[in-house]
């Protein structure tokens, strides 16, 4: 695969993220449909991921900024899940807080199949991509992740 990507983590409010992804877009010369938004999700289980070619932001402020910032919900996104399979009193604490020790690998195994993602995105389409990882329970998806280990 030889293609140029860029990889940025925007270091301003979360809320204000469309900002920084517009300022990146302008700078490059890209456009909304070359991007692909990549984040955490509380209404997904830890670990898993979603990938969308557009749609609303649900409840993620940093999500809504960045449609607002384009004008546009055609946007490719790939959401990280982190609710954990137990109940949070304080959803906004626990989103705001670092990850317990004991939810990372978990976490972890999220974002290696968001990785994943990414480089099927590149290789074929997003497309092809929701049709692998979209339907893929939790199970399925550490099943998947395991036997690409194996191939390498």
């Amino acid at each position: 695969m030889d293609k140029e990507i860029l990889l940025a983590k925007p270091l301003s409010y979360m809320n204000l993220s469309g900002r920084a992804v517009a300022y990146l877009a302008s700078r490059f010369g890209l456009k909304s449909n070359d991007l692909c938004i990549i984040y955490d999700d509380i209404d997904l289980p830890l670990g898993t991921i979603r990938i969308r070619k557009s749609g609303s932001a649900g409840a993620h402020r940093g999500m809504q900024s960045v449609i607002n910032a384009f004008n546009s919900d055609n946007l490719c996104r790939i959401r990280i899940g982190i609710r954990p399979d137990f109940a949070v009193d304080n959803l906004a604490a626990y989103v705001l807080s670092p990850l317990k020790k004991n939810l990372l690998p978990d976490f972890e195994h999220g974002v290696r199949l968001a990785a994943e993602a990414v480089e099927e995105i590149l290789r074929s389409n997003i497309n092809k991509a929701m049709n692998i990882f979209n339907k893929k329970p939790l199970a399925s998806q550490n099943e998947r992740l395991s036997n690409r280990k194996e191939e390498q």
